[in-house]
């Protein structure tokens, strides 16, 4: 049996996550798209996958409204989170070693037999897509262990065209108003794991790695002239979200606290693990001055409860504010999971993978201010930036408990 696949099953089964299976107001979000996908990501969403939805009104490279769902996951990546946020392999005792072992036998056939029901689902999905779609394209492969998935298909094309690219056997369609692609690979590989050899878990070597994508794009006319566009308004959007934040504010515990983020254009810093940054919206080699200014919610951890309604409530206000604004720019984004602050500072999605954890961004245009509503949890319980920035976005690593930050010099509110 390999230990260390079931083990990151099990990583996977019972992360902890805010807001876990969230679907903004129980409602598909883009039900403009070909129903059968609807309940192929539903299906998904209820099933560990974790559908993340992403949609976006880029008033500056082009004229639609674009919505994107996709699901990831590698069986690596879970485990690689729980050591590195925790150092757990180098913290378990001798008992909680044999405790870890016990619940990777009791689930490994569980675990098996639900990965093996994802993806005979998908794969009865894409073969009826396949018949509806505007071209298709289905391929897999499967010898002594190693299997290759790949699905691709494009429902409608813009203005006649349908431009596409192969990749060895993967098809990528380009161009049409939506297209939905899947890809799985297990194969055999040398990786030992714990890559430490001092970790009381034994060093494994991994020789089945498995890795899958599901993606699905859409998009429509946003049916606004060029000159009806508007930058956003960010006091119209907070004052849409007032009631979450009000409810926020009632709970037994929570705290407000204004941000004050300031750097110069000759302030040097990067993104590194020594760095004083948690995030930049700008590349490295990019210089931006910057000021950052708004509001810092916080509920403490042991509201749990009353953090998954308010994440709800976010989420949903949020969504349907720019449903009603295709005149304004805008970037939203659903998760199944609040974003994790680790004791480093690093920033990480359910799947292990660096995130910024934005529910909302409202970019500069047209030499605007820039907006962000991000939520975030760590330890101490659940955080909320609704923040303004003129200038680069830049957020500095132990934010949560500063008062101000200028040039890489904290002052640290008083505990």
């Amino acid at each position: 049996m390999n230990r260390l696949y079931a083990l990151i099953w099990v990583v996977v089964l019972v992360m902890p996550a805010f807001g876990q299976g969230l679907w903004v107001d129980g409602q598909h979000p883009g039900m403009n798209t070909n129903p059968r996908i609807c309940q192929l990501e539903d299906w998904l969403r209820q099933h560990g996958d974790g559908v993340e939805f992403y949609q976006s009104n880029d008033v500056v490279y082009d004229d639609e409204i674009t919505y994107r769902w996709k699901a990831f996951y590698d069986v690596l990546a879970p485990i690689h989170r729980m050591l590195l946020t925790a150092g757990r392999a180098n913290n378990l005792n001798d008992e909680e070693v044999q405790q870890t072992y016990l619940k990777i036998d009791s689930v490994h056939a569980a675990t098996r037999r639900q990965l093996d029901e994802v993806l005979d689902t998908i794969r009865t999905a894409f073969g009826c897509l396949g018949r509806e779609a505007k071209e298709s394209y289905l391929y897999e492969y499967h010898k002594d262990g190693a299997d290759t998935i790949n699905y691709s298909i494009a429902f409608r094309n813009r203005k006649g065209i349908l431009d596409y690219s192969r990749f060895g056997h993967a098809m990528q369609f380009w161009v049409p108003r939506e297209v939905a692609s899947f890809s799985y690979v297990s194969r055999k590989e040398d990786i030992w794991y714990p890559s430490n050899p001092d970790t009381k878990l034994k060093r494994v070597l991994v020789d089945h790695r498995t890795y899958g994508n599901y993606s699905h794009v859409y998009d429509e006319p946003r049916g606004i002239a060029d000159d009806e566009l508007r930058p956003f308004d960010i006091a119209a959007f907070e004052a849409h979200i007032q009631p979450a934040l009000e409810t926020l504010k009632a709970v037994k515990g929570a705290k407000a606290w204004p941000v004050y983020w300031e750097h110069d254009e000759d302030y040097e810093a990067g993104i590194r693990y020594d760095d004083p940054l948690l995030w930049k919206s700008q590349p490295l080699h990019e210089k931006h001055a910057g000021l950052t200014t708004g509001t810092h919610y916080f509920v403490p951890a042991r509201y749990e409860a009353e953090i998954a309604t308010l994440r709800h409530q976010l989420d949903s206000l949020a969504l349907d504010y720019v449903n009603r604004h295709r005149e304004q720019p805008y970037n939203y984004t659903f998760i199944p999971a609040t974003m994790v602050l680790d004791s480093g500072g690093h920033i990480f999605n359910i799947y292990g993978q660096p995130f910024s954890g934005d529910i909302v961004e409202g970019p500069s245009f047209n030499g605007s201010n820039s907006y962000n509503l991000r939520c975030y949890r760590d330890d101490d319980g659940f955080h909320v930036l609704s923040v303004t920035t003129a200038g680069d976005l830049w957020i500095p690593k132990g934010w949560q408990k500063m008062k101000r930050w200028v040039n890489g010099k904290a002052t640290y509110r008083r505990l």
